[in-house]
């Protein structure tokens, strides 16, 4: 689906080796539609990518690198990469592998929801800070 300058993929299976690529290409058709719709109307660009990972029932250490790996693209790009409702399991790994704290807390969130109400909510206060500025 996508928003005013969010994209959300919905990752429906675990993830490990053998379907990580797959992911990372689904997510970036997902933002190019997304930037490719909004041509159309004026230019926004993509700050937010939200990953829905309630169907993900595991993730193993490829899958952990990639996501890293996508993570620094994403933040080199500007674009905030949020994971919402992760199983405990998934949440426990993300944790130790040093990927909540790459993508950090507060992009982390229980609910889809959430995630977009608070992307909306900080896109809202840029927005605001860029009027007020001189």
């Amino acid at each position: 689906q996508r928003y005013n300058q969010l994209a959300i993929a919905r990752i429906d299976a675990p993830l490990y080796f053998a379907n990580i690529q797959h992911v990372r290409e689904k997510m970036q058709k997902y933002e190019q539609n997304a930037l490719n719709a909004d041509s159309i109307h004026r230019k926004e660009e993509i700050k937010f990518m939200i990953v829905d990972c309630s169907p993900v029932s595991h993730i193993d250490s490829s899958a952990l690198h990639i996501l890293k790996e996508m993570c620094i693209d994403y933040r080199n790009r500007d674009v905030q990469l949020c994971i919402c409702n992760p199983n405990i399991k998934v949440m426990v790994k993300l944790v130790s592998s040093g990927l909540v704290e790459l993508i950090g807390e507060d992009y982390i969130f229980v609910s889809t929801q959430d995630a977009v109400q608070a992307c909306l909510i900080e896109l809202e206060s840029s927005e605001q800070l860029d009027e007020e500025a001189p």
